[in-house]
């Protein structure tokens, strides 16, 4: 399972490079029509725009699973054992029920807006745009059960040498 889920996560921090390379060549290419007379990339800033999103949103995922979200740890640092397992327990529930939001909402927008296509870029559907929405819901899902589970894991072989 654990393979699996690396291999998502790559998928991720892929897709968040990629999306990072795109937006920086669309920024890049604005900057350079602003001195170069003649020469205009009106779709450029749409399209970093939806990559910059993109981006945001699957290295959001990404870092669920390298426990690198935001969080304020006064309380996880000041707690051990049984109790800290269940606030972490409790903070992964919460993440899995933020990540379910995104899934249920994102693909209710996606199905909205699939019908809709870009200002510039008319050939191209808001399918593409609102997509990252659930993809990202589904993997802050995915990584927080991974991370409870870890947990739990983690606690059971402190009993378990406790025990001995």
């Amino acid at each position: 399972m654990r393979a699996f889920i690396d291999q998502i996560q790559r998928v991720f921090l892929w897709g968040g490079a990629a999306a990072f390379s795109i937006f920086f060549i669309c920024v890049a290419m604005q900057v350079m029509t602003r001195y170069i007379p003649g020469i205009a990339f009106l779709w450029s800033a749409e399209v970093a725009t939806y990559s910059f999103i993109w981006m945001v949103l699957l290295g959001a995922a990404a870092m669920v699973r390298e426990r690198q979200h935001f969080t304020v740890s006064i309380l996880l640092e000041k707690l051990s054992g049984k109790y800290l397992l269940a606030l972490q327990i409790v903070i992964h529930f919460f993440l899995i029920l933020f990540g379910l939001a995104f899934v249920i909402h994102g693909v209710q927008i996606t199905a909205q807006f699939t019908s809709w296509t870009l200002n510039y870029l008319p050939g191209v559907s808001q399918f593409f745009i609102w997509l990252p929405v659930p993809v990202a819901g589904a993997g802050i899902m995915l990584f927080a059960f991974q991370n409870a589970m870890d947990h739990w894991k983690h606690y059971q072989n402190i009993v378990e040498v406790n025990k001995k």
